[in-house]
């Protein structure tokens, strides 16, 4: 397999660089040019001689690979010119462009070899890791009479490889501890043991030593495959910034920038990242349009999460055109709306916290549901419904099935009209009606909604102040101005409906079963708002009309004593 001679290649961008800062002189960018133009010449050689000793079906399983390695070579070419072009013009300009090509060849080829290195061993077989398939193939070319050359050149690189990481590891755990690395450790050692028996076969001849030691490197390559993912993942999540998530696609933009993954790694992890990021996305988008008062904390986490996006979209551009720029203005994004994601995160906690939770009608606090009266401010909290609820419901169990719950909290109370497109949503799941005889039901609900609001349904209680007296009028207006909130929150309930009824309507369409649970549970909580706050507003009638009545039993006590 090819060296890809990284050094040179990096020594000459460095150079230019150093030239365009006054850090040195032409003369010493000449000979540095001279020295990557025999390097480049040397990894050719090396490729087109390990190319002609390839079979068939390996050429063919790289010839993607073989195609773009002889594009950069011409590329290295014409970036060699570009550099010529410079010691003929002395514009800076020309030195600036030439040194954006070395970079992007360099790049380039350093990936191209790699891909092709892998994607050819793995080619060859018999295994899916590529070390291991070398190893495989060494041994087997001296099994056959080669010499022991080669052998004992792979295996000393692959002992200090694994030596390196085996210590890397060690020194880790002096600042950072994870189960894994233990594992990996082991592993390691395992491995070192079946490379030292190779190692004394390519000294002694000693084929016993040769087989024991293949044996057991085929048993932990695996293991070390298998690691290798796990313990990158935990390192990767701690830093640079307090986001786990921001972290590990920061540290894989950086491994790619330097070659160390192939895009197919890369991409798999922005796919990864981006489906965790979705999941916060729509958890933000749900509760967002929930909760009134926090509009400078959803400010900041929208834009956190926009800047976000723009990061993950920069990662397939870099893939869709090879532009380097792309990755490095990703890794900015990412490091800046890291706070940001960090804040929203701890703030949508904050909210699922006061999950269950009854909210004071006055200050707004969230108190414990056996809590009679406020924490923060004394006053007395709504009651829960008297008396016995129709709960029968549907709950999104894992797996997206649906389960009938009996729930006696009046929160989790279902109206008929909600009843009945859950009993819809089971059945088209389970295939008991066709999407058009759903669609019909998601058709009729919009239309009793609709039918509600044009009647100007509230739940606000209706209160004359006509005949109440001064007293009893200041109280009923503070009252009534409270509930203003309620009926804010009222509307958002009912828009949390129309968005389930948005997801049924989706469903019909593209037929994905995730946007039924979806919906479901949209509507579910929409149903709790809308249940806790009819349960409010009529607490807050019945203790104006109390109020009233005792203030009337007052007024006539005292009318029976003038007489």
């Amino acid at each position: 397999m090819p060296e890809t001679a990284q050094r040179p290649k990096f020594l000459l961008l460095e150079t230019i660089m150093d030239l365009l800062d006054k850090k040195t002189d032409q003369d010493n960018l000449k000979s540095v040019l001279q020295d990557s133009r025999q390097s480049l010449e040397a990894i050719k050689s090396n490729f087109e001689s390990d190319l002609s000793g390839l079979e068939p079906h390996v050429t063919e399983a790289v010839a993607d690979e073989i195609q773009l390695i002889q594009k950069l070579f011409t590329d290295w070419d014409n970036a060699f010119g570009a550099i010529d072009k410079y010691f003929e013009t002395g514009v800076e300009f020309d030195l600036v462009s030439a040194g954006e090509m070395v970079k992007r060849c360099s790049e380039g080829l350093n990936y191209a070899l790699e891909c092709y290195t892998n994607n050819a061993l793995l080619a060859m077989g018999p295994t899916d890791i590529p070390r291991l398939n070398l190893l495989v193939k060494c041994v087997e070319e001296v099994k056959n009479g080669d010499s022991r050359n080669k052998l004992e050149r792979v295996i000393a690189d692959e002992y200090i490889t694994v030596e390196g990481a085996k210590k890397e590891l060690q020194f880790e755990k002096n600042v950072l501890t994870y189960p894994e690395q233990d594992e990996m450790i082991r592993a390691y050692e395992k491995l070192q043991e079946g490379l030292t028996k190779i190692g004394f076969f390519t000294k002694d001849g000693d084929e016993k030593l040769l087989d024991q030691g293949l044996k057991i490197a085929m048993q932990a390559y695996p293991q070390v495959k298998e690691l290798v993912p796990k313990v990158n993942y935990k390192r990767m999540i701690q830093a640079p910034t307090e986001s786990a998530l921001s972290n590990l696609l920061i540290n894989m933009i950086v491994a790619r920038r330097k070659g160390s993954i192939n895009d197919q790694i890369f991409m798999d992890t922005v796919r990864e990242v981006e489906a965790e990021f979705n999941k916060t996305k729509q958890l933000f988008q749900h509760i967002s349009h929930q909760d009134s008062g926090y509009e400078e904390e959803f400010r900041e986490a929208g834009e956190g999460l926009e800047m976000f996006q723009g990061a993950i979209g920069d990662c397939y551009a870099f893939i869709n055109t090879r532009e380097g720029l792309f990755l490095e203005q990703a890794e900015k994004e990412l490091r800046k709306s890291a706070d940001m994601l960090v804040r929203a995160s701890k703030f949508f906690e904050d909210l699922a916290e006061r999950e269950g939770k009854t909210p004071c009608v006055r200050c707004g606090q969230y108190n414990q549901p056996q809590r009679k009266t406020c924490e923060k401010c004394g006053a007395i909290l709504p009651k829960a419904a008297e008396g016995p609820q129709t709960s029968s419901t549907f709950a999104v169990q894992e797996g997206g099935k649906f389960a009938r719950v009996s729930d006696e909290r009046s929160d989790e109370a279902v109206p008929e009209n909600l009843q009945k497109i859950f009993n819809a949503v089971k059945q088209v799941k389970d295939g008991e009606i066709t999407t058009e005889e759903f669609e019909d039901s998601i058709y009729q609900l919009q239309d009793v909604m609709e039918k509600h609001r044009d009647a100007g349904f509230s739940p606000i209680p209706h209160v004359s102040l006509d005949n109440l007296p001064q007293a009893e009028k200041e109280i009923t207006r503070k009252v009534l101005e409270d509930t203003k909130e309620i009926k804010t929150l009222f509307e958002e309930g009912y828009r949390d409906w129309e968005e389930g009824l948005d997801c049924f309507l989706e469903y019909v369409e593209t037929n994905e079963e995730d946007l039924l649970n979806q919906g479901v549970q949209i509507m579910l909580e929409g149903n709790r708002k809308l249940n806790r706050l009819q349960r409010i507003a009529a607490d807050m009638n019945r203790m104006i009309q109390e109020h009233k009545d005792e203030n009337q039993d007052t007024t006539e006590t005292e009318g029976e004593g003038q007489e």
